[in-house]
């Protein structure tokens, strides 16, 4: 997550506009995802700009409380578009950009591939696929 912000930072964003989550946030979006508990990493990315972080991510919805609801719109999408992808009980969606475009972690209960594994599916994805840019190099893909 370090190599994360020092990224963020050196594309201009100041410290002072990151803007984490409280714990009772972090809290509820959990509870509304359905997940039992967050990779270490998200929480860190959430106390630290779980809120906001600048121009970081513009177009993009990763920011409490936008996060609240975005495993149900990805599950939505996914039926809308008669998708043949599907999410598992326990994942957790944790970005969704333009409203046809979604990421986040498969099966947050299965400890083997916790942070390595991130998905990425888009509005007429047949199957859920890996994440590119900086969602990959944020996490350690």
């Amino acid at each position: 997550m370090d190599k994360l912000f020092t990224s963020v930072v050196r594309n201009g964003v100041r410290e002072s506009e990151f803007h984490g989550c409280t714990d009772e946030e972090i809290d509820e979006i959990r509870l509304r995802q359905g997940v039992p508990s967050f990779p270490y990493d998200y929480i860190c990315y959430l106390r630290r700009i779980g809120r906001s972080a600048g121009r970081f991510q513009i177009g993009t919805d990763a920011y409490y409380p936008d996060v609240l609801d975005l495993k149900e719109a990805t599950i939505e999408l996914l039926k809308e578009n008669k998708s043949k992808a599907s999410l598992g009980v326990n994942s957790l969606v944790f970005q969704m950009h333009q409203g046809y475009e979604f990421a986040g972690f498969p099966d947050l209960c299965d400890r083997t591939h916790l942070v390595r594994e991130v998905f990425h599916v888009c509005q007429e994805s047949e199957s859920i696929g890996r994440p590119a840019g900086f969602i990959r190099d944020s996490v350690g893909n």
